[in-house]
């Protein structure tokens, strides 16, 4: 009896830990996402703006 409850613990504890292990990995991923379309975002704002002058320097912003 108790071998089996110790079991049942044993294999709560080992599912809560894949379920941890899963969460952070998708935390991880969606941190990875969110990096990469602020940098497209960013790409295509300096892309645009590239061809403009800047007023102080009189240079081009790339």
């Amino acid at each position: 009896m108790a071998d089996c409850m110790d079991k049942e613990r044993v294999d709560r504890r080992s599912n809560r830990n894949l379920q941890r292990k899963k969460e952070k990995e998708r935390e991880k991923d969606l941190g990875a996402m969110e990096a990469s379309v602020h940098d497209f975002f960013l790409r295509s704002l300096l892309q645009t703006l590239a061809p403009h002058q800047s007023v102080f320097q009189g240079n081009s912003i790339l």
